[in-house]
Parts: structure tokens; C-alpha cells; sequence
């Protein structure tokens, strides 16, 4: 049914009488467009909404520096963290039971005593005895002195000495030695050699005192003597002998001059001291000997002996 031309067309949401109202014009354009007029573009769902987070290597990185700046902080407080969790876990230690008394007895402490000794180190001085002993006699100093030494002596037989007695005495007062006539003379340069040490033979077995922990030892020594008085006959020579014109030759001169050097040689090497300088290089070879066997600690008693030449 058409409308009258001269007609206002009806307001929307009135109907004339016996019409039914037109149907809502709602088209696309309105839907798309039903937002406030702020927004560009139309808003969409959380569901539907884009997160972005990077790429992985980036959450991988910050990670990683995340847990290094932790470990860094723990280490640079760690003086202050350690009693801190000492306290706390010491808090979750449940105390220890404590011990009832009941009145009128005295409590009964628990007491472990725990005693240590050392246990003995035994060293059979039997053992060192005999080795050392084997060593026999212990050189420790060896001297050689020099001398030039003369010799003269008046020999002949009976008859001739008798006539040469007679002789000197009528000639006495001119000054002349008749006796001259009947000598026999050596001189002799003479180099011998001076034998000192310990005779290691005589020690006994109280002379060795050894440590209870076994690492020292204390050592008595027997005095130092004199070993050896000997001539040098390489070096040894003589140097003149003369035989006067009267006089018989001695066959024992010579030994005679030696037997002399060989006193005068110790008698030189006693002056000098030969018996301390024995003993002090005793003390020090027998230290070594022994610390050299595993000792730590040495005590060396040498004395020095009498400087007598030794029994032949």
C-alpha cells in the first residue's frame, strides 16, 4: 500500500493504524562501525590478542645473566649467609635429651678419657755395638813433620881409643881435638808420619744411649790416641856421612837417628795439639755415620786421650 504523497512520512517507531511496523534497518556498515570513534582499528579479544617475547636465544640470555647476578651476590655475601643458615638449621636440630637427676643422687657424668702413649721404638744397641766395633780403629788425623837431624859418635877399638886418650892428653893445652879422629857422623833429613783417631773397638754397650722415640742416640767415645809414629822412607834421606880416619863404622847409626826423629816427631805433633784435632774429627765423623743411618738427632761425646807414642 502506497503512501498519500501530501503525507509527512511517519517518525520511526509510530505505525498508523492497521499497519505493522517496518522491520530495523541494521546494515554491516553500522556493525563494523559500532565502537567509539577513538579507536582506528577495531579492538580485538584477549584471546586473539599477539604477545611477543623476542626470539629464544634472548630468553635464554637474560636467564643466564639472571642466575650469574645470584651466584655473584651469594659469593660476595657468603661471610654473612653461612651463620645465618648455621642458626637456622642449628634451630631444627632438636636439642639433645638432658639427663635426669633424681633428688637425692648425684648425676653420673659420662666421661671417656682417652690416653695415648706412644709406642716404644726399640733399637738392639747389641746391633750397633758390633757395627760400629767392625770399624775398628777410626783414623781421623794423619800428620806429617820434617826434621834435619845429626848424629855423631866416637868409635874404635879398645887399643886405639886407649892410645888416642893418652894422646889428647899430653896435646890438651895446644888447642888440638885428637878425638876428631875416632868419630863417626850422619846427618839425615827425616819426614814422619803421625797416625791419631778412636779405636772404636773398646766402645761398650752403655756407651750407646738411643731415645725412646728412637730418632736420637747419644754416643760415648773413647779417649783419642796415637796410632802410628813411621819414618816416610820415600821421602826420608841421608844427607851426609862421614867416617874419620880412626874410626870404625856403625852399622846402627842410622837406626839410631830414626828411632831419635820418630820421638822428636811426636814430641812436635803432642805440642801442636794432635789429640784434640783427633777427637774433634771423631765427634764429627761419628755424627755423620750415624745420621746417615737414620738418626735425627746425634750426641758425640769424644774426650781427647794422653799423647803417648803406641805400644809396639
Amino acid at each position: 500500500m502506497q503512501q498519500p504523497p501530501d503525507q509527512p512520512p511517519p517518525r520511526r517507531g509510530t505505525t498508523r493504524p492497521g499497519e505493522l511496523p517496518p522491520p530495523p534497518s541494521i546494515t554491516v556498515q553500522r556493525i563494523e562501525h559500532d565502537y567509539d570513534d577513538d579507536y582506528a582499528t577495531p579492538r580485538l579479544s584477549a584471546r586473539h590478542e599477539p604477545t611477543s617475547f623476542g626470539n629464544g636465544c634472548t630468553v635464554w640470555l637474560v636467564g643466564l645473566l639472571g642466575i650469574v647476578a645470584v651466584l655473584a651476590l651469594i659469593s660476595t655475601n657468603l661471610g654473612s649467609i653461612l651463620p645465618a643458615v648455621g642458626l637456622f638449621v642449628g634451630q631444627l636440630t632438636p636439642p639433645e635429651p638432658v639427663a635426669t637427676v633424681v633428688a637425692g643422687t648425684a648425676p653420673t657424668p659420662n666421661v671417656i678419657t682417652v690416653v695415648v702413649t706412644p709406642t716404644p721404638i726399640v733399637i738392639d744397641r747389641g746391633v750397633l755395638l758390633r757395627r760400629t766395633q767392625n770399624l775398628n780403629r777410626l783414623i781421623t788425623v794423619t800428620n806429617t813433620y820434617d826434621d834435619r837431624l845429626e848424629r855423631a859418635v866416637t868409635s874404635s877399638d879398645p887399643n886405639t881409643q886407649q892410645l888416642i886418650n893418652t894422646i889428647d892428653s899430653m896435646i890438651k893445652g895446644f888447642g888440638l881435638d885428637v878425638q876428631e879422629l875416632t868419630r863417626d857422623s850422619i846427618t839425615m833429613v827425616i819426614y814422619a808420619d803421625v797416625e791419631a783417631g778412636v779405636d772404636l773397638s773398646k766402645l761398650q754397650e752403655d756407651d750407646f744411649l738411643v731415645d725412646p722415640d728412637g730418632k736420637g742416640i747419644r754416643i760415648n767415645l773413647p779417649p783419642s790416641e796415637i796410632f802410628n809414629v813411621a819414618i816416610n822412607n820415600k821421602l826420608s834421606y841421608v844427607e851426609q856421612r862421614t867416617t874419620k880416619l880412626l874410626a870404625r863404622p856403625q852399622k846402627e847409626l842410622e837406626s839410631e837417628v830414626r828411632l831419635l826423629a820418630e820421638e822428636l816427631t811426636l814430641r812436635k805433633a803432642c805440642e801442636l795439639g794432635i789429640m784434640y784435632v783427633a777427637a774433634d774429627n771423631a765427634e764429627t765423623n761419628v755424627r755423620r755415620l750415624f745420621e746417615f743411618a737414620g738418626f735425627e738427632r746425634v750426641d758425640v761425646n769424644a774426650p781427647a786421650g794422653d799423647c803417648v807414642a803406641p805400644n809396639r
